[in-house]
């Protein structure tokens, strides 16, 4: 049970930090890392790693309760 959740815990705090660069990008309208498309890509790789994390976790916790 500690592997679910610390894949829980990491899942949401990857999400956590992808809705916060998602809002810098927002308010500033500059590019954060210079480039749009680096930036796009940074978020988009920070949602990948959460669903990952999140898919991870959900398979784990259905093998413990089977």
């Amino acid at each position: 049970m500690k592997k679910v959740g610390f894949y829980l815990i990491l899942s949401f705090t990857t999400y956590l930090l992808g809705q916060f660069l998602w809002f810098l990008t927002v308010i500033f309208e500059k590019p954060i890392f210079g480039d749009k498309n680096l930036e796009t890509f940074f978020l988009i790789l920070v949602y990948t790693f959460f669903s990952v994390f999140g898919i991870i976790s959900a398979i784990k916790l259905y093998k413990i309760e089977n």
